[in-house]
């Protein structure tokens, strides 16, 4: 029996030459998926930033999936900027932000939780930015941070407590997650 790589449309895999689907190839559509990643990593560049691509897991030895490693560090956060951001992730999830030092305002950071960008964040890096306690107060979505880096931002133990017993108390968040996140104030 002969088989090749051909998918019909809407599903990914191999299936049998002789099922008579002419679909485009799954090598064609990875291939072309990673055209996509590998334009947004381009724009996050072009900003000033880096991004990258990577596996992570939740619980040691248990693979969870692919996401985002951001880091704009000392960048000038644009809205522009934060909607690719949050068009990306409708595609992938982000596990790692790191706006350290960079123009992100209260507003942005808003519009990030908004966009469902927090969501899957392990890692949020605020150090020496402008972020005030209302910024944090707007992020409603923050179900797997474990680590929050506020030190040098306008944030108050307070405004950090506020956003852990929500994260707590989110019903989305995963079991293991229902715990504050490390907080470098």
């Amino acid at each position: 029996m002969f088989a090749a790589r051909y998918t019909c449309p809407g599903i990914l895999g191999i299936i049998l030459l002789a099922a008579g689907c002419n679909g485009p190839s799954a090598e064609g559509e990875y291939e072309q998926s990673k055209q996509v990643d590998q334009g947004f990593a381009d724009q996050i560049a072009a900003a000033g930033g880096s991004a990258k691509k990577e596996g992570r897991a939740l619980v040691q030895g248990k693979y969870e999936g692919n996401g985002w490693f951001i880091d704009l560090s000392g960048d000038t956060i644009t809205d522009e900027l934060v909607d690719l951001i949050v068009a990306n992730r409708v595609k992938d999830p982000v596990f790692e932000l790191n706006l350290s030092g960079s123009t992100v305002t209260d507003e942005q950071l808003g519009k990030l939780d908004a966009g469902k960008v927090l969501q899957q964040v392990f890692i949020l890096d605020l150090t020496n930015t402008g972020i005030t306690d209302a910024g944090l107060d707007k992020c409603q979505n923050v179900h797997t941070l474990s680590e929050l880096k506020i030190k040098g931002s306008k944030v108050t133990k307070e405004g950090a407590d506020r956003l852990a017993d929500r994260k707590i108390k989110h019903p989305a968040t995963p079991g293991p997650f229902k715990q504050k996140p490390k907080v470098d104030l």
